[in-house]
């Protein structure tokens, strides 16, 4: 009765029975889990090339280093996150990168 309810409300027609729905769910949520850091890794280098875009246009490092701080206070970020979870979770370089980064763009710019 379940499997009917689902299929006519949902319009579910996919020939799969409905026992098998767990076993699919937690077979993309473990996939998902695998491929998770592949995706991050492009989101940080989109941010870094975004971040790389202000620096190169606006020429205010100094800005973006108090925004980066304010940031990171704001969101009560971790500083040094760990290695392994930044590289896992974090779609975004951590602070204590970007504010690097900024530092290192306004040293090459004075020279």
């Amino acid at each position: 009765m379940v499997d009917k309810l689902i299929r006519n409300t949902f319009g579910l027609t996919l020939g799969i029975p409905l026992e098998l729905y767990p076993l699919l769910s937690g077979s993309l949520i473990i996939i998902g889990f695998i491929i998770m850091p592949i995706s991050t890794m492009f989101s940080r280098h989109i941010e870094r090339k975004a971040d790389q875009f202000a620096l190169d246009h606006i020429r205010d490092p100094i800005a973006q280093i108090s925004t980066d701080k304010k940031l990171m206070d704001m969101d009560l970020s971790d500083e040094n996150p760990n290695k392994f979870v930044e590289f896992w979770f974090y779609s975004h370089p951590c602070g204590k990168k970007r504010i690097k980064m900024a530092k290192e763009w306004l040293v090459k710019k004075r020279s």
